[in-house]
């Protein structure tokens, strides 16, 4: 983000400058990106068959009397 001055002159906000502020944006980012990718890595057996079973043409179940 370019820097420059906030609308009524702030420069931080809670006593947070904005370059910090982005900095803990980034680096939260890329945190979750890791965290989430560990989580999809640990779930993949099911995430594959549910996917198969999405797509799987569905069977009509008939009752023979």
């Amino acid at each position: 983000m370019p820097d420059g001055q906030r609308y009524g002159g702030w420069h931080e906000f809670l006593g947070v400058s904005k370059r910090v502020f982005v900095d803990f944006h980034n680096w939260a980012g890329i945190i979750l990106i890791v965290l989430m990718a560990i989580h999809f890595i640990f779930h993949w057996k099911w995430l594959v068959i549910t996917t198969k079973n999405l797509f799987r043409p569905k069977t009509k179940f008939s009752f023979r009397e």
